[in-house]
């Protein structure tokens, strides 16, 4: 199966429930942000001013946990320009028939205010917002520069959804981001706050295990900082992708016995919101 674009997609995805799984859902839109072949993410969308990144992947029909309609992993850009681990995070507040109507699969979220992330990093769920509502494709590599950004940086969060091999603009207005601490502990083999993840890793010995998709994503993301559009995966990623999917597989299978999960029917869901709302 492959998007209208050329971007190979894999037939089989990795559980969405596992930190594995949401990493290697991450390096999936990295390498369609940067395939010569898609239209891709500007990269000044990637300067200074970035300050976190959020990867949501939406629920098309399966396994959710505690009503959300996305999982996905929080980075915060560090001082010295690097990415910090992965906090695992959950989206809800969007409506499924709005989710449906609008063909959401993929949510970027690029965070240019740094009290945004560290609110996203807090113990509770923060509503989100952005205020861009651009037409598809506003935001590719081919963009003018001048049209969207400025030398201060672009001033506001930007939620992009892909679909259809293009990056566009997305309101996330009132969706609400959640901490997801249950999947932050088994990935770090103990509990910890995102906060402490995000910002404090060090002090508290938190470091991602090896055999993650990790190196991959952070090699995208500061390829993008510096100003490189594109990329073409090498042989070996796509072996170790391949790995990484078949272990996200099995482990999600057991998650779903740790996590407050069950199995939805979008189109049941859209039809309970239509009867709410009579």
């Amino acid at each position: 199966m492959s998007d209208e674009q050329g971007t190979t997609l894999t037939e089989k995805k990795p559980k969405r429930i596992t930190m594995p799984g949401m990493i290697y859902h991450a390096n999936e839109v990295m390498k369609w942000a940067m395939d010569p072949n898609c239209g891709g993410l500007h990269p000044d969308l990637f300067g200074p001013s970035l300050c976190g990144l959020a990867f949501f992947e939406i629920v098309e029909a399966g396994f959710v946990f505690s009503g959300n309609v996305g999982t996905g992993i929080l980075l915060a850009r560090q001082p010295d320009g690097s990415w910090s681990p992965p906090a695992a995070v959950g989206l809800s507040g969007l409506g499924w028939g709005f989710i449906m109507g609008a063909s959401l699969k993929h949510i970027v979220y690029l965070i240019y205010d740094p009290l945004t992330v560290k609110a996203m990093a807090g113990d509770v769920g923060v509503k989100l917002s952005s205020q861009v509502e651009a037409s598809l494709g506003t935001w590719g590599r081919t963009a003018e520069a001048t049209t969207n950004f400025s030398n201060k940086g672009v001033g506001t969060n930007i939620a992009l959804s892909y679909s259809q091999g293009i990056f566009g603009g997305f309101s996330v207005e009132g969706a609400l981001c959640n901490p997801r601490p249950k999947v932050n502990e088994k990935f770090y083999g103990k509990p910890c706050k995102n906060s402490e993840i995000l910002y404090e890793s060090k002090r508290h010995g938190l470091s991602a295990p090896p055999g993650t998709l990790l190196p991959e994503l952070y090699g995208k993301l500061n390829q993008l900082c510096n100003g490189v559009a594109t990329y073409q995966p090498t042989p070996e990623e796509t072996q170790k992708s391949e790995t990484v999917r078949v272990e996200a597989e099995k482990e999600g299978e057991e998650h779903v016995k740790d996590e407050d999960v069950t199995y939805v029917v979008v189109e049941d869901e859209i039809r309970k919101e239509k009867e709410s709302s009579k």
